[in-house]
C-alpha cells in the first residue's frame, strides 16, 4: 500500500481487516473516510469469484440488495451502498457496535447463566418488529415487495452494547440460496431453523421467516440447540418435517404460561395454522412485555457489554490503531471531486466504471521533478512502513461462522399414479410429487414408493454433490391374491329334513376327515428364536405430548431421541411429563446394529 489510494477498495473504503469468509463472499471491516467529511466504519460483503461470474446470480443479488436498501427500520441495519468495481460486487453495510446473538448465547451459557426470559421476549419481539416492516414494505409506486429474509437465525440478529436490535442480511438469502444449492452443493447447518416450506422447495412468504424466529424463540428459553451432535441431515429433515417443539413451561420458573402457545403457533408445519402476519406475533409478545415494566435498552445494552465488553474493546482497539496507520501514510488531497462509482450490474459495465477518469492537472515544467520526488518519498514511507509493522493476529471476527458445512444434492420426484408415499432411508417424507428435497451427497440412499393396491417400487441411488435428479417412477398395480384351496373354508352342508340319520352321520365323518387333512398341512411351529447376540443397537424415540425419558434408571433428556445406541437386549424405558401427568413404562428390545423407531402418542 504505497499511499492512502492504494488503501482504498471499491473507490473509497479503507480495508481494516477481514472479519470472516460467509456464505456468498468474504466479509470486511472498513473505514469510509474522504475529503468531504465522512467518516464512519462500515461492513464490506462481496461476492464470491464463481457467484460473480453467474449472471443469474448476480442480478438476483443485485435486485434484492437494491429493495433491501430501500428499508428504513430502527431494527434493520442499513445497507449505504451496492454496487460493482473492478469485476467485484459488493455490500457496504452500518457497522454495529455489539455482537451476534449466537454469541452472546454461547458466552451466557458458558457463564452456566440462561439468557433472562425478559431479554428474550424482548429480542424476538424487536426482531417480529423488524420482520413484520419488510414483509409489508412497498416501493415507491406503492406496489408490495414481497420481501422474504430466509435466513433468520440467531447469527443474523445483531445486539449493540447500548441495547438496540439489528437484523442483518436482508435480501442476499436468494441469491446465497441459489450459489449453495445449484453450484457448490453446500448448505450451511442453519436447516434448524428453515421452515418445512423452504426444505420442500415450495414458494415463501413472511410465514416462513416467522417459523424460523419461533425455532430461535423456543432455542433462547430452553437453552439448548434443537440440533443433536448425532442427527444426521436425513434426521434433521426428517424432525422438521413430522415433528413439533416440545413445551418449556414448567422447566424454568420464570417462563411465563402463554409462551409455550407462542411458540406453537409460530412454529407450526402448516403456514395456515401460524400467526397470518408476524405483526400478529409481536403483538402476541408485547402483551408479555406489560409483566416486566423494568426492562429497558440500557439494560439489555449492560448485559451485552457483560458478556463481550472486553472483546468489544479489543476490537476497537485495533481499529484505532489501523486507523493510526492510516493517519500516517496521509490522506490523498484532492482539489476535484472523484468520479462517483457507476451501480451496474452487468460485469463489462462494472470493470468500465471501474477505470478512473484522468485528473485534470495543470502542465508545467516542474511535474516530472515534482512527480520524481512523490515517488521516491512514497518507496521511503512504504519501506519503513512495512518494516515498522508490528506482526500480530488478525482481531477476532465479529461473527466466527463456525457452521457445519454439509455436501447436498436435490432430488425430485414424481410417480404415476400419484399421491405415492415415499419413504427415504426408511423415513415418510410425504406423497409425490416431492420437489427439490436436499439430501446428503456421496451417500448410498434407499429410496421407496409405496401406493395402495400397487407394488411397492424399491431403489438405491447415489448423488452427486451439486446434482438435481429428476425421477418419474411407474407403479404397477398389485395381484389380488387367489385362495388356496388347502385354504379354502370348509363348507357345513345345510341337511334338508328328509335326511336320515345315517346320511347326516357320513357328512360329519366327511367333514371331520377334511378338518384333519388340513391341519396335517398347515407348516411346522416356529421354533424358539436364537438368543440375542451381543453387541450395540439403536433406539429412536418420538412421543407426542413431549416427554423426559428414562432408560433402566437412567435419564436420557427430552425427546425426541436419535440413535441413541443401547446394548443389544431388554431395556425398561420410562417416559414422564409431570405437566400432563404422564408416566410411560415400556420394555424394548434392541437387536445388533438395528435402529428401534417408536413413535409414541400419549
Amino acid at each position: 500500500m504505497e499511499n492512502a489510494s492504494k488503501n482504498k477498495v471499491f473507490g473509497k473504503y479503507e480495508i481494516i481487516d477481514q472479519l470472516a469468509v460467509g456464505g456468498m463472499g468474504q466479509i470486511y471491516l472498513a473505514r469510509q473516510h474522504d475529503t468531504y467529511g465522512i467518516d464512519r466504519l462500515v461492513i464490506l460483503k462481496s461476492l464470491f469469484p464463481e457467484m460473480a461470474r453467474d449472471k443469474e446470480c448476480v442480478k438476483m443479488f443485485l435486485d434484492e440488495a437494491r429493495i433491501a436498501s430501500n428499508l428504513n427500520h430502527p431494527n434493520i441495519v442499513s445497507i449505504y451502498e451496492i454496487g460493482a468495481w473492478e469485476g467485484n460486487y459488493f455490500l457496504a453495510m452500518e457497522y454495529i457496535r455489539g455482537e451476534p446473538l449466537s454469541h452472546l448465547v454461547k458466552r451466557s451459557l458458558e457463564q452456566g447463566a440462561p439468557v433472562p426470559v425478559s431479554f428474550v421476549i424482548s429480542i424476538v419481539h424487536d426482531s417480529c418488529a423488524a420482520l413484520a416492516y419488510a414483509h409489508k414494505a412497498t416501493n415507491i409506486a406503492g406496489e408490495a415487495l414481497d420481501l422474504v429474509h430466509r435466513d433468520i437465525s440467531p447469527q443474523n440478529i445483531m445486539l449493540s452494547d447500548t441495547g438496540i436490535l439489528k437484523v442483518v442480511d436482508f435480501g442476499i438469502a436468494r441469491a446465497a440460496n441459489r450459489y449453495t444449492q445449484t453450484y457448490a452443493g453446500q448448505i450451511k447447518g442453519k436447516i434448524t431453523y428453515m421452515s418445512p416450506e423452504q426444505l420442500r422447495g415450495a414458494e415463501l412468504d413472511g410465514r416462513s421467516d416467522q417459523h424460523a424466529l419461533g425455532t430461535v424463540l423456543w432455542e433462547l428459553i430452553a437453552g439448548q440447540t434443537i440440533l443433536k451432535n448425532d442427527m444426521s441431515t436425513t434426521d434433521v429433515l426428517d424432525w422438521k418435517l413430522n415433528n413439533s417443539l416440545p413445551r418449556l413451561s414448567g422447566q424454568r420458573e420464570d417462563i411465563p404460561i402463554q409462551i409455550d402457545s407462542i411458540i406453537a403457533k409460530m412454529t407450526a408445519n402448516d403456514p395456515e395454522k401460524r400467526y397470518q402476519t408476524t405483526l400478529e406475533a409481536k403483538d402476541a409478545l408485547k402483551e408479555l412485555l406489560v409483566a416486566y415494566p423494568e426492562l429497558s435498552s440500557e439494560k439489555l445494552g449492560a448485559w451485552v457489554t457483560e458478556l463481550a465488553g472486553e472483546r468489544i474493546k479489543k476490537r476497537h482497539a485495533k481499529i484505532a490503531a489501523r486507523t493510526a496507520d492510516f493517519e500516517s501514510i496521509g490522506e490523498e488531497k484532492t482539489p476535484e471531486p472523484q468520479a462517483p462509482l457507476t451501480l451496474n450490474p452487468t460485469p463489462a459495465a462494472s470493470a468500465a466504471a471501474a477505470e478512473p477518469e484522468p485528473k485534470r492537472t495543470k502542465k508545467t515544467g516542474q511535474t516530472p521533478l515534482l512527480l520524481g520526488v512523490f515517488l521516491l518519498v512514497t518507496a521511503i514511507t512504504a519501506g519503513m512502513l512495512y518494516l515498522s509493522a508490528p506482526k500480530t493476529e488478525k482481531p477476532s471476527p465479529i461473527e466466527p461462522a463456525a457452521e457445519a458445512v454439509v455436501k447436498t444434492a436435490l432430488l425430485s420426484i414424481e410417480t404415476e399414479p400419484g399421491n405415492a408415499t415415499i419413504y427415504i432411508d426408511g423415513i415418510n417424507l410425504g406423497q409425490s410429487p416431492m420437489n427439490k428435497l436436499t439430501l446428503p451427497a456421496n451417500n448410498d440412499i434407499d429410496v421407496s414408493i409405496r401406493l395402495e393396491k400397487h407394488k411397492e417400487r424399491s431403489m438405491k441411488i447415489k448423488l452427486q454433490a451439486g446434482e438435481h435428479r429428476s425421477m418419474q417412477i411407474g407403479l404397477e398395480p398389485s395381484q389380488e391374491r387367489s385362495v388356496d384351496a388347502a385354504e379354502e373354508p370348509i363348507k357345513v352342508p345345510v341337511l334338508k329334513a328328509s335326511e336320515t340319520r345315517k346320511e347326516r352321520a357320513k357328512q360329519k365323518a366327511k367333514q371331520k376327515a377334511r378338518t384333519k387333512k388340513r391341519k396335517s398341512s398347515s407348516p411346522p411351529a416356529a421354533k424358539p428364536q436364537a438368543a440375542q447376540e451381543e453387541g450395540f443397537g439403536f433406539l429412536s424415540l418420538k412421543s407426542t405430548p413431549w416427554t423426559q425419558v428414562y432408560i433402566d434408571g437412567a435419564d436420557y433428556g427430552l425427546t425426541p431421541l436419535y440413535k441413541k445406541q443401547l446394548r443389544t437386549g431388554i431395556h425398561q424405558i420410562e417416559m414422564r411429563n409431570p405437566q400432563q401427568g404422564i408416566i410411560h413404562k415400556q420394555q424394548i428390545t434392541i437387536r445388533k446394529d438395528k435402529n428401534l423407531k417408536l413413535d409414541l402418542k400419549l
